[in-house]
This record gives C-alpha cells, sequence and structure tokens, in this order.
C-alpha cells in the first residue's frame, strides 16, 4: 500500500469560496441555489485565468502488513498559463525502481521532455547526459493524477469520476447534476463548504 502527503503553499479552494449558513437544514431549493453559487464562484476563479508557478513536494510511505518500509521523496515545480494551457514542469522522481529527473514543456500543440537518470536524492549519476523525446497528436496518455487535485481545484477546477486532466485539456467544466453540497465542515479552524458527487458505481460506490 501507499500513502501519499501533499505538501503545498495552496489554500484549498472550496474552504474559502462561500460561507456556510447554520441554522436548520435548507430546503433542497435553497441547497440548489447554494451548489449554484459555489459553481458560479469556481468559474469565475477559472475565468481570471493568469499565470501561475507550483511548487509540489509528495512524500511517500511504503507499507508492508502495516509495518512502514520507508520514505520516498517527488519534487516538481510546475509553471502554467491557465488561458492556453501551455506548462513547463520541472523535478525529480525518487520513487521509481530507477528514479529520474525530467523537464517537460508543453507549447500548446506538443509535449517536448528530457530526462536522465538520478539518485533517490535527485542528484544526477553517470556523465549526467539527458535524453530528448516528444509526444504529439492525443496526448491523453500524459494524465495528471490525483496528487496534482491541489493545483486545479486552486483554480477552480473540480474533477469528476470520468475526468481527466492532460495537456490541453486542463479546464473542466463541473456539472452541476454530478455533485451535491453535504454540508459544513471545520477545516483549520474555518467554516468550509463540503462539495461531493454521488455514488456512480452500484456495485461498490465511490465519491
Amino acid at each position: 500500500m501507499i500513502r501519499s502527503m501533499w505538501v503545498l503553499p495552496l489554500v484549498m479552494a472550496l474552504g474559502v469560496l462561500s460561507p456556510a449558513s447554520g441554522g436548520e437544514e435548507p430546503n433542497p431549493d435553497a441547497k440548489r441555489k447554494a451548489l449554484a453559487d459555489l459553481l458560479g464562484k469556481l468559474k469565475e476563479k477559472r475565468d481570471r485565468q493568469g499565470n501561475q508557478v507550483y511548487k509540489l513536494e509528495f512524500v511517500r510511505t511504503g507499507f508492508n502488513k502495516g509495518v512502514a518500509t520507508g520514505n520516498c521523496r517527488i519534487l516538481k515545480e510546475f509553471q502554467v498559463e491557465w488561458k492556453s494551457g501551455k506548462f513547463r514542469q520541472s523535478g525529480w522522481d525518487g520513487c521509481q525502481i530507477e528514479p529520474f529527473e525530467q523537464i517537460e514543456m508543453y507549447d500548446g500543440e506538443k509535449l517536448k521532455t528530457q530526462f536522465r537518470a538520478v539518485t533517490r536524492e535527485g542528484k544526477p549519476t553517470g556523465d549526467g547526459t539527458w535524453e530528448y523525446g516528444m509526444v504529439t497528436g492525443r496526448l491523453n496518455s500524459r494524465t495528471f493524477k490525483y496528487e496534482y487535485w491541489p493545483v486545479f481545484l486552486h483554480k477552480g477546477m473540480i474533477p469528476g469520476h470520468d475526468d481527466v486532466f492532460y495537456p490541453g485539456h486542463f479546464v473542466i467544466e463541473p456539472v452541476a447534476e454530478k455533485f451535491f453540497i453535504q454540508g459544513e465542515v471545520i477545516r483549520d479552524n474555518r467554516k468550509c463548504i463540503s462539495l461531493k458527487t454521488f455514488p456512480e458505481n452500484p456495485i461498490a460506490p465511490i465519491q
């Protein structure tokens, strides 16, 4: 089993978008209005566009029969121009069987990469020579998985179960019918709105 920990200098979007209301349970119409208002605020965040830089550090712990077997680290710097979807990402992954450093650049049409072997601490091995690659056409094989979700949440992109982030497809317009407001929760001593999706798997429901 692998457990991941996010270390991100971000404010989670949902905690600051809409004030939670106390008192009696709101009626269905009030809940629908609250959902519409919340999704509207998320759209405002998406429409602001802009250029941003995110520094990400992932710490992963492996377990064997409930016993921790050690940690590894992944460090990334993700620069993105939200309007065009162009980005540059650099960093190293010390959690792979063969750790590597990689630079990715997406210019709106193609994805260029360069990579080289490193130690688990991110130091180049051998002569430090880079290898190069390029991807064109359909880029949906290069997905940004769950550990990147705080980046997209920060910009108002809320993925459903079947939504995938990949180069050229960073902006996802949430479908209101797929979400509901569960209620009020407290995070870091702040009142937040809990936004959830409906279960989509009738055999093994997931949210």
